[in-house]
């Protein structure tokens, strides 16, 4: 793939991205450490700035796109003056998991192709003038921007929100700002926010959650308020969320000090590369909901766990699925679909191949959190810990076996696999305690 910067100066021959062996053999094992994740996060910053570029490009050839907006020119200016004053903080941004999910929804919605819209096409667009409203704040630009109020709010990627109960349900807000501070107005209501994220009445931050243990530290914004959070559609803020901060921090670092203590190599790269946690009210019981998309590297959707060691094993589930997300633009994994749907012992419903690879390289780190747990674990804790690791190592090892020479595979998709295969058949011999083995 390749590298594109975001102001527009020459650059001569873009660069390529080039994955090491050492690290795609970790990947393809189903590991990686902090190394693998940030040659990760080097391709996804090229890959995002792509997208941004297609945005723009797709924009132009819509007439009147931005509606009561400036054009997405003026906000692209905006963002690139950011750049020029400090490119590490404006490169930080772009990296905002939830940018790649807008940029992708635009995209499409551009297209034609599989969205269903919930609001006039300006408002979408609008997100880029956000984007580059917090852009400038970050970094103490003077500046003077429209964006657009969705839902009640007007919304600051990676900052936060500005409630704004008296506008209309599609409105623009004025944004005035400098020196790291800014004011935004809109239908009589005045709200002050600053580069720290903090605010005047009515201005909701985006809390950050910072654990630290065993010399290891996870830091992610808890995100209920970007409309782009979720993976398919605009969502309008949960305030509910809020609330329960409290708890979701104490849960965060319950589960990450697990993590640390019982697989320190399963938290590493999770440490350098998940920045947001969405959280979502609790689903049914013993059944946490998650989510990730390639579009967004970094986040994960997650449903509030009933304890720590649920809370942990999916924070290693979902990090899989970012990490083969983030290798997937780099390399296919397969070329075409087998005639037939496939068998996956973890889903109701038979799965194309692209989807087996995704489910079976998380349960790959499902089965390594179970492993490692099981050997602090006490108590009935620990009989749980036994039984989901035999469980899910045979499932595994059963879904690899019939995957293996599947022609639709590349030779990268093939190599993942022998890679998987191989850390499965280390499984194989492992004992279990009778009566876990016996469930």
């Amino acid at each position: 793939m390749t590298a594109h910067h975001l102001a527009a100066e020459p650059v001569g021959r873009p660069a390529r991205h080039r994955l090491d062996p050492r690290h795609f053999g970790a990947l393809a094992t189903g590991s990686a450490d902090a190394d693998t994740i940030a040659e990760l996060l080097a391709a996804e910053s090229s890959w995002r700035k792509i997208q941004l570029r297609a945005v723009l490009d797709a924009a132009a050839g819509v007439p009147d796109a931005t509606g009561p907006l400036p054009p997405v020119a003026e906000a692209w200016r905006l963002l690139v003056a950011a750049q020029r004053r400090d490119r590490e903080v404006v490169e930080k941004l772009i990296l905002h998991p939830q940018v790649g999910t807008w940029a992708g929804y635009a995209l499409r919605r551009m297209r034609g192709t599989t969205v269903t819209a919930t609001g006039p096409l300006w408002v979408d667009l609008g997100y880029l003038h956000a984007l580059a409203v917090a852009a400038a704040v970050r970094t103490g630009c003077d500046f003077t921007m429209r964006v657009p109020v969705r839902d009640g709010f007007v919304v600051l990627p990676t900052l936060g929100g500005a409630r704004v109960p008296k506008a209309h349900e599609w409105d623009e807000a004025e944004i005035v700002g400098g020196d790291g501070r800014a004011t935004v107005t809109v239908a009589g209501t005045v709200v002050e926010f600053d580069a720290t994220g903090g605010g005047t009445d009515g201005w909701v931050p985006l809390p950050t959650v910072r654990s630290t243990a065993g010399g290891h530290t996870l830091e992610v914004t808890l995100d209920f308020i970007d409309p782009y959070r979720n993976l398919r559609t605009p969502t309008a803020p949960h305030l509910d969320i809020a609330a329960d901060v409290r708890r979701w921090r104490e849960l965060l670092d319950q589960a990450w000090a697990l993590l640390v203590r019982a697989c320190p190599d399963l938290a590493v790269p999770i440490a350098r590369g998940l920045t947001s946690v969405v959280p979502q009210p609790a689903a049914e019981r013993f059944r946490t909901m998650s989510a990730s998309a390639g579009d967004a590297f970094g986040s994960m959707i997650v449903s509030e766990p009933e304890d720590a060691p649920e809370l942990a094993v999916t924070l290693v589930h979902e990090f899989q699925h970012i990490k083969l997300g983030g290798l997937l633009h780099l390399a296919p994994l397969i070329e075409g679909e087998p005639p037939h749907r496939l068998y996956a012992p973890w889903r109701d419903d038979p799965r194309p191949l692209g989807g087996l690879i995704q489910g079976v390289y998380a349960f790959v780190g499902i089965v390594e959190f179970w492993r490692a747990y099981r050997q602090v674990a006490t108590g009935t804790a620990a009989g749980l810990a036994h039984f989901e690791f035999a469980r899910w190592r045979e499932q595994v090892w059963a879904t690899l076996r019939m995957m293996r020479d599947l022609p639709q595979l590349t030779d990268v998709g093939r190599h993942l696999v022998e890679g998987l295969t191989t850390t499965a058949l280390g499984w194989q011999e492992e004992p279990v305690p009778a009566d876990p083995l016996a469930a």
